[in-house]
């Protein structure tokens, strides 16, 4: 779920230009909910530019009704731009039942923006039924009931971003119950308690909420820029919250380079929650540099707490590299509480130096 003021996209195969005022995606697999105020969209493959008051689209694979006032349709293959009073499209794979005011959808694949007064998307894999004053979802596979006043998705493959007044996920691997102004999180696996004042990510596999005053990424493969005013991300696998004046992420493979306010990471295999002024990692493969003000870290093997005034750690392997003003560290495996004014630890597995601290060490396992 995006809010930006501006979005600057350069794409290898896709170059796309956006400004928008407020993005609003919503997915099935890869549909896109976006409140635009100016689409510029240039696609090698697809360009496209709609301005419609109604469409009725009907195909095979996806049968779509659709009723434009006007089309402006500029295609190579399947560029497509759209602006609609109503739209009710209803799929043989994916059966989507869908009333809306204002709907824009920009795809490489599947891409789609929406302004909705309604949404109503039943379907045999995901029925589902959405109203924007009140969502009650019901899966097959995962089980979802959401009371919303506003709801945003956005996905590589199925990101969620959600602003919920109350929300209330019922799953048969993962039920959930979450309200926005309290948060209570109970998983068959991985059982969590979360208050929050608000809550915008619930991904299936690595969902991301992200709220952005700019947001210019440019990639080559996936290497992404990003400034945002708060960023709140939940995985399943690898749930994440954060909360960041800026971040700005550059990669080969992974590199990343984060500047933060506050870091919230919750993690599945690797729980991990921080709050940090600033954060830079730059990954080779794993090699990563903090600068924190306060880290928090629960891991399931390694579950860890840390409060830090400074954070550079250089990995081969895991090489650790730690300047903090309070480290409070409790590992499964290897049970450790440190309280330090200044911490260098370079370890291999188990290897750690630390000059002139004031450690406190708790050895159980």
């Amino acid at each position: 779920m995006l809010k930006l003021d501006e979005v600057d996209a350069l794409f290898d195969n896709e170059s796309l230009v956006l400004k928008l005022a407020e993005i609003e995606p919503l997915f099935d697999n890869e549909s896109l909910v976006l409140k635009l105020v100016e689409v510029d969209a240039l696609f090698d493959n697809e360009s496209l530019v709609l301005k419609l008051a109604e469409i009725e689209l009907l195909s095979d694979n996806e049968p779509l009704v659709l009723k434009l006032a006007e089309v402006e349709a500029l295609f190579d293959n399947e560029p497509l731009v759209l602006k609609l009073d109503d739209v009710e499209a209803l799929f043989d794979n994916e059966p989507l039942v869908l009333k809306l005011v204002e709907v824009e959808p920009l795809s490489d694949n599947e891409p789609l923006v929406l302004k909705l007064a309604e949404v109503e998307p039943l379907s045999d894999n995901e029925s589902l039924v959405l109203k924007l004053a009140e969502v009650d979802a019901l899966f097959d596979n995962d089980p979802l009931v959401l009371k919303l006043d506003d709801v945003e998705v956005l996905s590589d493959n199925d990101p969620l971003v959600l602003k919920l007044d109350d929300v209330e996920v019922l799953s048969d691997n993962e039920s959930l119950v979450l309200k926005l102004p309290e948060v209570e999180t109970l998983f068959d696996n991985e059982p969590l308690v979360l208050k929050l004042a608000e809550v915008e990510a619930l991904f299936d596999n690595e969902p991301l909420v992200l709220k952005l005053a700019e947001v210019e990424p440019l990639f080559d493969n996936d290497p992404l820029v990003l400034k945002l005013a708060e960023v709140e991300p939940l995985f399943d696998n690898e749930p994440l919250v954060l909360k960041l004046d800026e971040v700005e992420p550059l990669s080969d493979n992974e590199s990343l380079v984060l500047k933060l306010d506050e870091v919230d990471a919750l993690f599945d295999n690797d729980p991990l929650v921080l709050k940090l002024d600033e954060i830079e990692p730059l990954f080779d493969n794993e090699s990563l540099v903090l600068k924190l003000v306060e880290v928090d870290a629960l891991f399931d093997n390694e579950s860890l707490v840390l409060k830090l005034a400074e954070i550079e750690l250089l990995s081969d392997k895991e090489p650790l590299v730690l300047k903090l003003a309070d480290v409070e560290a409790l590992f499964d495996n290897e049970p450790l509480v440190l309280k330090l004014d200044d911490v260098d630890a370079l370890f291999d597995r188990e290897l750690l130096v630390d000059v002139e601290i004031d450690a406190e060490v708790d050895s159980d396992a």
